[in-house]
């Protein structure tokens, strides 16, 4: 009896285009052997007909680098909407910098 090689997760990201010119990224699970065959499989399942492929093993660190980067977008888009509110007051505000400027007279 043949033994079985062992399957490994592998992560393929792959970014892409569409016909509108815009830009994409997406991730997959491929299950497979070893990184040629992972490679492989996940051109096979690319999501357009030309693309960049990056393909690594599966690991905890890639899902927490994902959670910190899901958790610093949530921020980025919460911290944009919140500032938006904030009325411009600058004007308000004299900005005769020259005062402060030792070189001036």
């Amino acid at each position: 009896m043949a033994k079985e090689a062992l399957q490994k997760n592998w992560i393929a990201h792959f970014i892409f285009a569409t016909p509108e010119g815009n830009v994409f990224s997406e991730t997959k699970v491929i299950v497979a052997e070893d990184y040629e065959k992972a490679f492989h499989l996940a051109a096979k399942k690319s999501p357009a007909k030309d693309f960049i492929l990056q393909v690594l093993p599966e690991s905890d660190e890639q899902f927490l680098h994902h959670v910190q980067q899901q958790a610093r977008k949530m921020m980025a888009t919460h911290t944009a909407k919140e500032t938006s509110k904030i009325p411009d007051i600058s004007h308000q505000f004299k900005t005769d910098d020259s005062a402060d400027d030792p070189t001036s007279d």
